[in-house]
């Protein structure tokens, strides 16, 4: 486990010693997969992405960015999970979504879609009748349906609050969180060849 953490940290320049340190970035969630070899009776961890949990505008647009940037030449998945919170103001005239649509995308958009492996969209959990307990229930079946499936080609809604509008645009790389889940199996299955 000790290789898996010191592979998943990123070079960064101390001004003060005057070198380069090693530093785990911004993991939220670390996702690895466990490998057994029972021929050699070694243990392989395999990162399959590393998750940032934002809520704010402000943290999704510095510090989600920063890290997926230093993130890059490990080549793990770096991904943002977001409730896209401003869609939930108590204020229903100022409700809006940060994250716009595809074509008419504002400049966070952009950025999240170049440097970010995928942006996840969350419902608000707490307000208006949300409940992550009901939800994981109702996401059972689908789940065993995806794993039939081999995960490919499951459209599911369950996680995100997607008929409040506004609502962001999905597109390649802004999906519901339900996709995350089947995102992981999918690196799971491509880390494994």
């Amino acid at each position: 486990m000790r290789k898996l953490i010191e592979y998943v940290k990123v070079i960064v320049k101390n001004p003060c010693l005057q070198e380069h340190i090693t530093t785990l970035p911004d993991t939220d969630i670390l996702v690895v997969y466990r490998q057994d070899d029972t021929t050699t009776g070694t243990i392989n961890w395999h990162p399959l992405c590393v998750i940032s949990c934002k809520t704010s505008f402000h943290a999704r647009e510095t510090e989600a960015l920063f890290w997926a940037m230093l993130a890059r030449p490990s080549k793990i998945n770096y991904v943002l999970v977001t409730e896209d919170s401003d869609r939930y103001n108590v204020e229903i005239q100022r409700r809006r979504t940060e994250l716009g649509s595809c074509k008419e995308g504002n400049r966070t958009r952009r950025l999240l879609e170049s440097f970010l492996d995928r942006i996840y969209i969350i419902k608000k959990y707490g307000v208006e009748g949300n409940d992550i307990v009901k939800d994981m229930n109702r996401f059972h079946s689908v789940f065993e349906k995806a794993e039939a499936s081999g995960y490919r080609g499951i459209v599911s809604r369950v996680f995100d609050d997607y008929q409040r509008k506004p609502h962001a645009e999905y597109c390649n790389a802004l999906r519901p969180f339900d996709d995350l889940i089947f995102d992981i199996m999918k690196w799971k299955f491509e880390k494994l060849g």
